[in-house]
């Protein structure tokens, strides 16, 4: 199943890493854009502290973790570590694939529309 609609309302979501341009080197050393499929836009990505903002069940707050999350809308601002936001129309995917060495890796796919800076 692919993105699945998510709601992270329950989360505060922190920038530990800026947007940027999603890229990928090839076969060749040649460093790519990444693309949205079928199209010229590009991919952007920022790394996220996702920590939950109320107390679970036995009065304490898990701990966070840390995601990435691709987006596709360029960002209208500059953010800084340490800001906080939200995601627009963010989704969720499984994602299963194999590295060039042979790893297999199985997790969960961010993805959003954008990112919206939390007002203070």
């Amino acid at each position: 199943m692919n993105n699945i609609p998510c709601n992270l309302e329950g989360y505060k979501l922190m920038v530990t890493e800026l947007p940027e341009l999603k890229s990928f080197t090839d076969d060749a050393g040649v460093v790519h854009m990444a693309k949205v499929y079928g199209t010229e836009d590009p991919i952007y990505v920022v790394s996220l502290f996702a920590k939950p903002r109320e107390a679970g069940p036995h009065g304490k707050r898990a701990k966070g973790e840390e995601i990435k999350v691709e987006f596709t809308r360029a960002p209208e601002q500059e953010f800084e570590e340490g800001s906080y936001v939200n995601l627009d129309r963010a989704t969720v995917s499984l994602t299963d694939f194999t590295s060039k060495k042979g790893d297999r890796f199985v997790g969960l796919k961010f993805r959003a529309e954008g990112l919206v800076p939390v007002s203070s």
